[in-house]
């Protein structure tokens, strides 16, 4: 079953999950999406979102995920509960394993998406605080014995992240970092050792006041590397740094409390090896939200590209560097076309 508009609040209603409560609207949150059918249900004592994954995600080329993923995200919702802030992610209501549908409750309301905030030059230091908090409590949290094997890699992560930004694609475009490209891809699936994400990036995000976060889309979590969480939300303040060269030192600040909070809140927990391979994972990131399957929708503009590009190239070829030089590399870089403007 295809779920859609018209048949959500059926579905619902199936689970009992409307009982005593009036006809719901229902809006369509797929919008701007690739990889989901989302709708919202909603009325004066409901509140609901229904969620069915796409076999085939909406970009230009061909990029296939198994929707079993969406089981992957009840569960990572249902670990991210028990193991670190009970209140910053939506209560799972019931999973349709038939029809790969998953039902939640709503965000807190209040919240807006911090990556529309970001666009909109609202850069809220506590957001970014908050969330490196959340991502060290996480890794270190993910002790269960049993998690390697009922979270793998390889039927989310490989070909949901590691396949479409660090894949051929990528390696065609830029042959010169193939070996660089496919080390690291070897090196993020071979050192699992703590709860990912998947998708730690300012979309899947919703802020509220005073530094308060709810997170969502969990349906590429598994148990894997610990440098690839923070190197993702990395890249998107990098990002729109580029892209919004003017504010530069706004994003990049954010950059800087995410991941000071992130590795003070790690302590012991850092390895020495962690913060290279994020620098070289940030790298990789980079290029691939260029030149990847999946490029930064909002870099267009053609000098702002070049900049995440060659920027990319400098971090990736780094064994040693640190996350405070590639600030400042992304810093001189966005100066740069300020000047030249």
């Amino acid at each position: 079953m295809l779920l859609t508009a018209e048949n959500a609040v059926a579905v619902a209603d199936s689970y009992g999950l409307l009982i005593g409560s009036p006809t719901p609207t229902v809006s369509d949150l797929s919008a701007g999406g690739v990889s989901n059918a989302v709708f919202k249900l909603e009325s004066e004592s409901v509140c609901l979102v229904l969620k069915q994954p796409l076999a085939r995600l909406r970009v230009q080329t061909e990029w296939r995920i198994d929707r079993v993923r969406i089981f992957r995200e009840a569960e990572g919702m249902r670990l991210w509960k028990s193991l670190v802030a009970r209140d910053a992610v939506p209560a799972v209501h019931f999973v349709d394993k038939a029809n790969y549908i998953l039902a939640m409750s709503c965000a807190p309301p209040g919240h807006r998406n911090w990556k529309q905030e970001l666009l909109a030059r609202r850069l809220d230091p506590a957001a970014a605080r908050a969330l490196g908090v959340m991502l060290a409590d996480w890794q270190r949290a993910g002790g269960d014995e049993d998690l390697p094997r009922k979270l793998p890699a390889t039927d989310t992560f490989v070909p949901g992240r590691l396949d479409p930004y660090l894949g051929d694609r990528l390696r065609g475009r830029h042959p010169s970092l193939a070996p660089a490209l496919t080390t690291l891809s070897a090196e993020l699936l071979a050192n699992r050792r703590c709860l990912v994400h998947g998708d730690y990036s300012p979309k899947n995000v919703l802020v509220g006041e005073e530094g308060s976060v709810c997170l969502l889309d969990f349906e590429i979590c598994h148990f894997g590397h610990p440098a690839f969480d923070p190197a993702f939300m990395l890249t998107h303040l990098v990002l729109k740094s580029q892209h919004m060269p003017r504010a530069a030192g706004g994003f990049i600040a954010l950059a800087e409390v995410f991941w000071d909070s992130y590795t003070s809140r790690l302590g012991r927990w850092l390895t020495p090896d962690q913060e290279s391979i994020t620098v070289r994972c940030l790298g990789g990131l980079l290029l691939a939200r260029v030149d990847g399957q999946s490029p930064a929708e909002y870099l267009t503009d053609p000098g702002a590209r070049r900049r995440v590009v060659d920027l990319g190239h400098r971090l990736l070829r780094n064994d040693s560097g640190t996350i405070g030089n590639a600030c400042r590399m992304a810093a001189q870089c966005a100066n740069e076309s300020s000047l030249r403007t």
